[in-house]
């Protein structure tokens, strides 16, 4: 699917990216969506503040990301841009642009996964799953302190961290850090899971509660291309 450039006024359109046989897929982190909407405060306060004043401020953003994956040797195995639109409670547009497209659409009860170069959409209900999940952060109302236990880290390349340690076992992840501006926007993430892969995001031109249309969190599978339900 082709998307539009942000802040979403019209509708995307679906559509085929250049074939791509060799190239590592993007490991669609559907929970991921959820770790933005989590997220002012003066640049003095400490991240955890920053974040809780996020919350609390921030109903919708939009933004443009890269994502390194690396592996337990700390090798990289994936490099990805994109960009993302989130909305609360639930809603979310995840666009991979590069190396391949992929796309992930969520209304906040429905979340689809599309790819086009495989002709493939799935859909999976939204629900305990999503809870304590970094998704449901970013998305959802859920109090980040809710799922995480929080302390503050301390400054480092120019942004105030927190790290979180999930009090859930089943959130796949064993540690989430989240690197606050000065502007109290989230700017970094770095999840580290339970097979010791971590997924390092990096975000820029944050826009705090844009006006988004409605369509942006709504999906249609293209004529022809295999559904999968789970």
């Amino acid at each position: 699917m082709t998307a539009n450039p942000m802040p979403f006024t019209r509708l995307p359109r679906a559509g085929k990216s250049p074939a791509a046989t060799s190239r590592r897929r993007p490991s669609t982190p559907w929970w991921l969506a959820a770790v933005l909407l989590s997220a002012g405060l003066p640049a003095h306060a400490d991240a955890i503040a920053k974040l809780r004043a996020f919350n609390t401020d921030t109903r919708s953003v939009t933004a443009e990301f890269t994502q390194r994956v690396l592996n337990e040797r700390m090798k990289e195995v994936q490099n990805n841009t994109g960009y993302l639109a989130l909305q609360r409670p639930g809603k979310f547009r995840w666009v991979y642009k590069t190396p391949s497209e992929q796309l992930l659409i969520s209304d906040g009860k429905v979340l689809w996964l599309y790819d086009p170069e495989l002709r493939q959409v799935t859909r999976r209900g939204i629900g305990g799953a999503m809870s304590g999940t970094p998704a449901s952060l970013l998305a959802g109302d859920a109090q980040v302190e809710s799922a995480y236990s929080l302390r503050n880290i301390g400054e480092q390349g120019g942004l105030d961290w927190l790290e979180g340690r999930p009090k859930r076992d089943d959130s796949g992840f064993v540690r989430i850090r989240i690197g606050m501006s000065a502007a109290g926007e989230p700017a970094a993430m770095e999840l580290t899971d339970t097979f010791g892969q971590t997924i390092l995001l990096r975000f820029s031109k944050v826009q705090r509660n844009p006006k988004l249309i409605p369509e942006a969190f709504m999906f249609e599978p293209p004529p022809g291309v295999d559904v999968l339900q789970e």
